[in-house]
């Protein structure tokens, strides 16, 4: 569902609008999750007795903006390492009466503001330099190089559908590899193998259409283009070994870093 300004009664105008913007920029599981904790968070009677109160300031953020923030000496991970970047991650600040508690004064951030989100499948593995950073406790601290190279996508890791309507700023989910789909080094296409087995064959049929023709021709002509025939014949047919070995060796080595990853993320 989009949210709205509405969903967030106890927070001002502006906050309740860039908080509902940032939600809606998540993928639809994470941003129920974090609306429901900003929500059971400020709706608290404590919370609400004390004038403490929370907003998200960030949801998706893109490549670019990582890398900017990341250059600028701001605490922040590098584009395409961040699980902001893939709208699985929120910013959430807390306010004591409208003012941004910056530096964890009241020690909400890891008391109730911590509790709500965790209750809701949410979790900051960043406590101490990040307090105010919330992420799927699915998720891996690091984002995985299956999610970067478009192997897995975040609903892979929720168990959830691909959404149907979200696809503005995530990783298509066509563009993920399975197993399967990668090359063998010992399946050659029919086209391949038609053009190996000509290369192969021309020689001999030259060398039979020389010989039928040789009554006709100067024979010292017909065996020097004969040979000369077979030795062009002979570099492309070397020319084709030394091609399919390489293409093995390059194979052999993707797999692998293929392996090593499996073992890594195993």
């Amino acid at each position: 569902m989009a949210y709205t300004s509405a969903d967030f009664p106890n927070l001002s105008s502006a906050q309740a609008k860039r908080t509902a913007d940032q939600v809606n920029s998540m993928h639809p599981t994470v941003s129920d999750r974090f609306a429901k904790s900003i929500q059971e968070f400020n709706a608290d009677p404590d919370n609400i007795a004390a004038g403490n109160t929370a907003a998200i300031t960030e949801g998706f953020r893109s490549n670019a903006r990582s890398d900017e923030l990341n250059a600028s000496g701001i605490q922040a991970a590098s584009g395409g390492n961040s699980w902001h970047n893939y709208a699985a991650a929120g910013d959430v600040i807390v306010l004591q009466d409208g003012k941004w508690d910056q530096n964890n004064d009241s020690g909400l951030y890891t008391s109730k503001l911590t509790e709500k989100f965790e209750a809701n499948g949410l979790t900051n593995p960043y406590k101490n330099n990040d307090s105010g950073h919330f992420q799927p406790t699915e998720f891996t601290n690091a984002v995985p190089t299956e999610i970067k190279n478009g192997q897995q996508t975040v609903s892979d890791l929720l168990g959830v559908p691909e959404p149907d309507e979200f696809d503005a700023h995530l990783p298509d989910a066509k563009d993920k590899i399975t197993v399967d789909e990668k090359p063998d080094a010992t399946v050659i296409p029919e086209d391949e193998k038609a053009e190996e087995m000509t290369f192969l064959l021309d020689p001999f049929q030259h060398f039979f259409g020389w010989v039928i023709a040789a009554k006709n021709i100067n024979p010292t002509c017909c065996w020097v283009q004969m040979c000369t025939i077979l030795m062009m014949k002979m570099v492309c047919l070397l020319n084709i070994v030394i091609h399919r070995l390489h293409l093995v060796q390059v194979l052999d080595q993707k797999s692998q870093k293929i392996i090593k990853r499996g073992q890594i993320f195993a």
